[in-house]
């Protein structure tokens, strides 16, 4: 498979885990170790544990959450993935500008380091920038 066929894969299987709103998929591509932050949340390097609690916290406030690619550049090291999500608010998020029953829709660029000492399908670190719309 070539780089860029790797590249799109690798990165689709993360798109359709984030969809999912299912934890357990997400946290499958975290390497354990993993260093995450979420600007746009106003969350800074966290780990695992931590972002299991982000993700499950997120994950039970909004229905129907779609992330669509915009662009996806990088190598098997690094990537930056632009990306557009909508969805439905079920809950009340702390920082995120809508409330219980209105769709929401954000802009963002997603920048991964990838483990490639392990195979490289695992994330170590990754700093997502967002903006709601």
């Amino acid at each position: 498979m070539a780089d860029t066929e790797f590249i799109a894969a690798r990165q689709e299987r993360w798109r359709v885990a984030h969809n999912s709103l299912d934890p357990d998929k997400l946290m499958a591509l975290m390497a354990d170790d993993c260093d995450y932050s979420d600007h746009g949340l106003g969350v800074a390097h966290i780990t695992g544990p931590e972002l299991r609690g982000l993700a499950e916290s997120v994950f039970s406030s909004v229905s129907a959450m779609v992330f669509e690619t915009v662009s996806l550049n990088g190598t098997k090291e690094f990537t930056a993935w632009e990306w557009t999500s909508k969805g439905r608010m079920s809950k009340e998020i702390p920082g995120v500008p809508y409330v219980v029953g209105q769709e929401f829709e954000a802009r963002g660029c997603s920048l991964f380091w990838w483990d490639v000492e392990n195979g490289g399908e695992k994330i170590k670190m990754l700093a997502e920038y967002s903006k709601f719309l």
